[in-house]
């Protein structure tokens, strides 16, 4: 997948180029659209189906997509980047190894130096979703990450 950036409160924000991209930004979607974008959320070959997607994306309603598109252009989100680089408490950033949407490159070239453990938490066996896809290895790492905060 390729790497893309998009400007974003006048940071360079990159993501990985994806089949669902059109399909994410888009008004309606057709089963065939929704099916593509659902895919992306998930690693490849994973047991966790792009149906188990389907009905939140089609239940989604298509000017929502097309608003937040148009928002991102304009700038209306807060300094995520500078944000996480200010913070003073620790940030957990988990990550799925067979992300297909945000680029890992990108996340470990941030410099946030609360990063919980000094680095991105990649999960095994996981993609977009590691919450639903690996559940047993995301909440074992929430809760590493909440019991280091005592």
């Amino acid at each position: 997948m390729d790497q893309q950036s998009i400007e974003i409160a006048g940071q360079q924000i990159s993501y990985l180029e994806s089949p669902g991209d059109q399909a994410a930004s888009g008004g309606h979607l057709s089963d065939s659209d929704a099916s593509t974008f659902a895919a992306a959320f998930t690693a490849p070959g994973s047991a966790l189906t792009a149906d188990e997607f389907m009905p939140d994306i089609m239940a989604t309603d298509g000017t929502a997509r097309s608003a937040l598109m148009a928002s991102i252009g304009q700038d209306r989100f807060a300094d995520e980047v500078a944000i996480a680089a200010g913070l003073g408490r620790p940030l957990a950033v988990l990550h799925g190894a067979h992300e297909q949407l945000v680029s890992l490159d990108y996340l470990r070239g941030l410099a946030v130096p609360a990063l919980w453990r000094g680095e991105v938490q990649l999960i095994p066996d996981a993609g977009h979703a590691p919450h639903q896809e690996t559940p047993g290895q995301f909440t074992a790492l929430l809760s590493d990450f909440m019991s280091d905060l005592e």
